[in-house]
């Protein structure tokens, strides 16, 4: 039975995180696969999905940082979901102050207990890089997924959406769906610290909601 309003409200950078399945499909992605083996597939097939860059601006029209956001979209869920919010940023490089304004926004939301956040680092893709069953090349030496980076614009770097292309994408003939359907969120989390503190806020959000 399909519920009358969603279960989650899910804030994420682009598609590959909550809606990257093959052509004509609704559902895939990273995060969904993440609040699935939490939360339940009914849970994760009943979401609404928003991005970053779509968040209106304030009414004079200036930029508003993620902290903001991010309180907005708590204050959203709170009213139209039955679970809450759980928001997702890639890292990009910027050290720890995504993180930091995330969970300031969840601060001053006065609704921790329906929101749950997390920063990829560098980059959702390196979490699929985490899972060790999908690689047929190896990462880079030295380097676990998570300390992968490299210039966009240069195909042989280590930046992560290459190195996913190089390593488990082009050997495997596969797209980038078939890579997160393949994914394990279980094999991957022991080799991804920046997963396993998502996990941890998915699964303190489940718990709170009385889900888990």
């Amino acid at each position: 039975m399909t519920p009358s309003y969603p279960y989650l409200l899910v804030v994420v950078d682009g598609p590959s995180e909550a809606r990257d399945a093959a052509p004509g499909v609704e559902g895939g992605g990273v995060v969904r696969t993440i609040i699935a083996r939490i939360f339940g597939p009914e849970v994760a097939r009943h979401i609404t999905v928003r991005y970053w860059h779509h968040i209106p601006l304030s009414p004079l029209r200036t930029r508003i940082g993620h902290e903001e956001k991010a309180r907005r979209m708590i204050a959203l869920a709170d009213q139209t979901t039955a679970y809450g919010a759980v928001m997702v940023l890639d890292n990009d490089h910027t050290g720890e102050r995504r993180l930091a304004e995330l969970r300031a926004g969840v601060e001053r939301s006065s609704l921790p207990h329906r929101a749950a956040v997390g920063v990829a680092r560098e980059m959702v893709e390196a979490w699929i890089l985490a899972d060790p069953e999908l690689l047929v090349k190896q990462l880079p030496a030295g380097k676990t997924s998570e300390e992968l980076w490299g210039a966009k614009n240069d195909g042989a770097s280590s930046y992560p959406k290459h190195v996913l292309k190089r390593c488990i994408l082009e050997p495997r003939g596969w797209s980038h769906h078939e890579a997160v359907e393949a994914w394990s969120f279980d094999r991957a989390r022991p080799h991804a610290p920046s997963l396993e503190a998502f996990a941890r806020e998915v699964e303190r959000l489940a718990a709170d909601q009385g889900v888990v």
